[in-house]
């Protein structure tokens, strides 16, 4: 405490002593950073002369090797280096040659130590010894060439006496920057310490200042207010009375306005709210009639659809009527047919029998049989009705015990296809009936179209019944192996005929849209 207070006057004036030791610090590690950079080039120059820095004064050394600036003893010269002998010229190779190798090692060491020996203009660090030492020294000048090894030993000696100078002169150096940093902290917390201080009076006194201050304005900032408010008082006393008039005058106009506007509102909002209750009931009776709009609607539509489902069933059912009733039809026009062949036959016979009595007088009628005709038809004659149209005639034809051509294919189909190509559905089902028809397997070569797959693109479910009715039926799995030839659409024509390969009857009845047939086929597991 006793030098911080004697310190303080000195740092509170500017710090010249905190000044000086700064700029003392700052000097010292100048001259410090040179000697290490000095240190370290001798390091890097080892083969060249020894240049010793300067040391202090204090620094202590071994006792057999002491530096100083005397210059007793020289340093080694660059010129004094061995000679190579290929360097050499010719003249001294020759006396090289003759001088023996004794005399001539001499002569290299005392041109060597003669050197070595000459004056320097420059100063230098050098070695100094006792001075007996130094004498013998000089007395042994002309033996330093031979004794080389001793030479290499002592710059040893001198390498490590430097190393360990170098460590020592880092060692002092750093001590004394710490020594000084210290000593910069603690005068720099002294002199924060009496800064603090000195700022905490200086600030409390402000402080202390300033509040009278604020006091004083305070006390008459209230006188003046109390002066102006006593004036003002003052000043309104006469003009009160007045102002209350008013005051009252304005408030009765304006009740009397708001109550006026009051009742007007009033009158508005009771009018909204009957709007209002009217538009709630219309709404209420809105969605009335609409619920019974909609329920009505769903019921009328239900019926409708049951009816509509109803109508198709009973359309169903009247197409399959029509169509056995036009299989009837068809059936006893065929037989009216072959009644009237045979009466026209028995009348044809009769009037042959009686002309062939009437001629032989012999002949007996009784024999003949009027239901065979008198010649077989021909074998395409199936085949030309088929073709034709001529429903009639092929169905006449196929009521014979035995029909010619029957299982004959033309142009690679059976007589069952072309009936089915010509929509000649009474004829495919006639066929079918008779168990000697042989051909309902049959498939087309190119195509392998059978005739389910015809009659399902065709839409005729009873020649499809009657396919599927036949026992030796087996290619209802058939599928189409390629694209239709012209000869099968030929037989298909009006339809579409892109019917990918692979197709079964089940698929094209679903792709052309005959709901009866695929019903049907799906319910026989087909």
């Amino acid at each position: 405490m006793s030098d911080t207070m004697v310190r303080t006057p000195d740092l509170c004036n500017g710090g010249p002593s905190v000044e000086a030791t700064l700029a003392h610090m700052q000097l010292s590690q100048a001259q410090m950073h040179q000697q290490m950079q000095h240190l370290l080039q001798l390091q890097m120059q080892q083969p060249q002369p020894q240049v010793w820095p300067q040391l202090p004064a204090q620094m202590s050394f071994p006792a057999f090797a002491a530096f100083s600036t005397a210059g007793s003893l020289p340093s080694v010269s660059q010129g004094a280096r061995v000679v190579r002998p290929g360097r050499m010229g010719r003249r001294e190779r020759t006396e090289m040659k003759a001088t023996p190798s004794s005399k001539r090692g001499q002569a290299s060491s005392s041109r060597r130590v003669k050197d070595i020996a000459s004056p320097s203009g420059e100063d230098s660090w050098q070695m100094t010894g006792e001075p007996a030492e130094a004498k013998e020294a000089e007395g042994e000048g002309e033996q330093v060439g031979p004794n080389m090894p001793d030479l290499g030993s002592f710059s040893r000696k001198v390498k490590a006496e430097m190393e360990n100078s170098c460590k020592v002169i880092q060692d002092c150096m750093a001590k004394t920057m710490q020594d000084m940093m210290t000593t910069c902290k603690q005068e720099l917390a002294a002199l924060a310490d009496v800064v603090n201080s000195s700022m905490n009076l200086k600030w409390e006194a402000a402080v202390t200042e300033m509040k009278g201050q604020v006091e004083q304005i305070l006390s008459q900032f209230d006188r003046k207010l109390v002066s102006a408010m006593a004036e003002m008082q003052n000043q309104m006393e006469p003009r009160t009375p007045d102002i209350e008039r008013k005051i009252a005058a304005v408030t009765v106009g304006v009740n009397t306005e708001f109550g006026q506007k009051l009742h007007s509102i009033d009158r508005h909002v009771d009018a909204a709210q009957d709007m209002t209750q009217d538009l709630k009931d219309a709404i209420a009776d809105s969605e009335q009639r609409l619920h019974f709009l909609s329920t009505t609607t769903q019921a009328m539509q239900a019926e409708v659809q049951e009816e509509v489902k109803e109508l198709q069933a009973s359309l169903k059912k009247a197409n399959e009527q029509i169509a056995e009733m036009t299989v009837r039809m068809d059936m006893l026009r065929a037989a009216a047919v072959t009644v009237q062949v045979a009466q026209a036959g028995e009348a044809a016979e009769e009037e042959v029998a009686e002309e062939a009595q009437s001629e032989s007088g012999a002949s007996d009628t009784s024999s003949l049989d009027p239901q065979e005709p008198a010649q077989p038809p021909p074998s395409d004659a199936l085949w030309i009705a088929i073709r034709g149209n001529k429903g009639c005639e092929a169905l006449e034809l196929l009521k014979l015990p035995q029909v010619p051509g029957l299982n004959d294919p033309k142009g690679s189909c059976s007589m069952l296809c072309w009936a089915i190509a010509s929509d000649l559905q009474e004829v495919a089902v006639e066929l079918l009936r008779r168990p000697d028809f042989l051909q309902v397997n049959e498939k087309h070569i190119d195509s392998g179209l059978t005739c389910l797959h015809r009659a399902a693109l065709k839409g005729q479910l009873q020649v499809c019944k009657a396919i599927l009715a036949r026992d030796d039926f087996s290619e209802a799995q058939a599928r189409i192996t390629q694209g239709m030839p012209g000869s099968t659409r030929a037989l298909c024509r009006g339809l579409p005929h892109n019917c990918p390969i692979g197709s079964t009857a089940l698929d094209i009845a679903r792709r052309e849209g005959w709901q009866s047939i695929v019903e049907m086929l799906q319910l026989a597991n087909w």
